[in-house]
């Protein structure tokens, strides 16, 4: 599989059980991390995610502000009203942004 170059959006859907099974009753919020080499996650800002139709939810990459570059990101929720609720890290996504993009063609011609 190729690497996503340059993508707009991150979307997931949120989890609807703690993991002890019961519903989650309270607001969720959403901790975007990045990891370097094969260490952990590291925190790098809280995103807003706005709910779609579809009931994903879904944020604007450009938001995040990256550097070009190679990055490795996960998410996990917790609760708003109380921070130290923080889930485990979901499962991370591989993509790049790169500034490197070419320019259109030239003297494109029909005969």
């Amino acid at each position: 599989m190729s690497m996503i170059v340059n993508p707009k959006t991150l979307s997931w859907a949120a989890s609807t059980t703690n993991v002890d099974g019961t519903p989650i009753t309270y607001e969720l919020e959403y901790e975007v991390g990045l990891q370097a080499g094969s260490g952990p996650f590291e925190r790098i800002m809280t995103i807003p995610g706005s709910l779609r139709s579809d009931e994903r939810y879904e944020a604007p990459i450009a938001d995040i502000q990256l550097p070009p570059g190679k990055y490795v990101m996960a998410l996990r929720s917790f609760a708003k009203e109380d921070p130290e609720r923080v889930s485990e890290w979901s499962e991370p996504v591989t993509f790049a942004i790169s500034d490197e993009i070419p320019n259109a063609p030239l003297e494109l011609r029909v005969t």
